[in-house]
């Protein structure tokens, strides 16, 4: 099974950044682009695993979370990545206590084998992805995207995380919570 450890949103929060992005999907259909109820903001990910390892990752999340109060979360702006393929994505405010939260991720299930991540967590989540687009499309995208305005106020407090499972199959990724973990 595929998984990994998300802040997940009410369907409420999900509905108004997919709306935000609403233009963008209306002008660039050839990018794929994520379904509004799989929006969230991934804290790592682990891969495939085998099902029997889930207690021990459950009990690696347990102690992870250990000492994390309920923490604020703030939207900051469009952007994107360009690497082989693009990546639009809405931006995350690096709060101390979720960079701890991450970073305490990563040590615990480092113990269980899993690989660290190799560059620094840069909070973000992700809206779409787009694949062999040609250079004046993607230069088109990337100039929409810097005129994005994201001046709305989303009063998000993050009570729990969630281990989720993804399920890729030729309509897209469907995600299944697993577990709920309270921050204390």
């Amino acid at each position: 099974m595929r998984l990994f450890v998300a802040v997940d949103f009410s369907q409420e929060i999900k509905e108004v950044l997919w709306n935000r992005v609403g233009q963008l999907k209306d002008d660039f259909p050839q990018v794929s682009w994520v379904g509004p109820e799989n929006i969230h903001l991934t804290l790592k990910f682990l891969g495939g695993v085998e099902s029997r390892k889930l207690p021990e990752i459950k009990k690696a999340i347990t102690e992870s979370i250990k000492n994390i109060p309920p923490f604020k979360l703030t939207f900051t702006d469009f952007g994107y990545f360009d690497k082989s393929y693009l990546v639009i994505w809405l931006g995350v405010e690096p709060v101390k206590t979720l960079k701890d939260l991450v970073k305490n991720i990563e040590r615990e299930t480092r113990k269980l084998g899993f690989s660290s991540e190799k560059r620094a967590y840069f909070p973000h989540v992700t809206f779409g992805r787009g694949k062999n687009l040609t250079k004046p499309l993607v230069t088109e995208i990337k100039e929409k995207i810097k005129k994005l305005d994201f001046s709305i106020s989303i009063d998000l407090t993050v009570f729990e995380i969630v281990l989720m499972q993804s399920t890729l199959s030729p309509q897209g990724a469907f995600y299944k919570p697993l577990a709920r973990f309270a921050l204390s």
